[in-house]
């Protein structure tokens, strides 16, 4: 729903996702109690996270970087689904210095469920400097070629960076086919509908683009992007009223 507001309507629509949102992570809490099933840990870890980057809530926000700290210090300590959250949440709001030391967690972890938080947060920073640099990591060997593809499609979904995300990927079309294995190379592009508002770009550029192995996948992402396109188009003005009737 966060990707049909108006840009006059965001702030709008941030208080109301914190109004949703806040009662329930409230009683949730960030520290899982004894017993908890998953269920119940895996909701507390949306619920914040959605709290502190679609809600952009000042204290999920400190929150989650004490986590984060807390997280590098001791990796045993955090809740995993809270971990998740705290990364991420910290990632949507984050400066370069804070890209940095995310980078150099992933580059220094000590599993791979370590190593997958941090790299899967570098696309949700919100710089577009800080896009390309991961852009160029996916091509470059830092980020390994079984996992660029889906950095890459994450960099498309980012609401903030997707546009030059999308531009990037046109432009280094022809390297992103040769070097992805092709049985993963439309995990680049299958968040294409995110990026609804260039629809007919999209479209044209995937006609003229083939994909390889891929002819399903790239049907069924444009079929998305339709979707996501007609929604905006029906709904994005009524959204707005609403919000801003409170």
């Amino acid at each position: 729903m966060h990707r049909i507001v108006q840009p006059e309507s965001r702030q709008a629509f941030e208080a109301w996702v914190r109004k949703l949102i806040e009662p329930a992570a409230e009683r949730l809490g960030w520290e899982p109690e004894e017993g908890e099933d998953d269920l119940t840990r895996k909701l507390r870890g949306t619920l914040l996270q959605t709290l502190g980057t679609t809600g952009r809530q000042g204290y999920a926000r400190e929150r989650a970087r004490r986590v984060v700290d807390r997280l590098i210090e001791s990796p045993e300590s955090v809740d995993p689904d809270v971990a998740v959250a705290a990364v991420y949440v910290t990632a949507s709001a984050g400066t370069e210095p804070d890209y940095r030391r995310f980078y150099e967690q992933y580059r220094s972890a000590a599993d791979p469920q370590e190593e997958g938080r941090f790299m899967y947060s570098l696309p949700e920073f919100a710089d577009p400097a800080l896009a390309e640099e991961t852009f160029k990591m996916t091509l470059d060997g830092r980020i390994r070629t079984s996992n660029g593809p889906m950095v890459i499609g994450r960099l498309l979904a980012n609401e903030d960076i997707g546009d030059r995300s999308w531009e990037l990927i046109k432009e280094h079309w022809s390297t992103i086919i040769e070097l992805f294995p092709p049985m993963i190379v439309k995990r680049s592009v299958e968040t294409i509908w995110a990026r609804h508002d260039q629809a007919d770009d999209v479209r044209s550029f995937l006609a003229t683009h083939e994909v390889p192995q891929s002819e399903k996948a790239i049907a069924q992402a444009l079929e998305r992007l339709d979707v996501a396109e007609g929604l905006a188009r029906r709904e994005s003005n009524r959204l707005s009223g609403y919000l801003r009737r409170g």
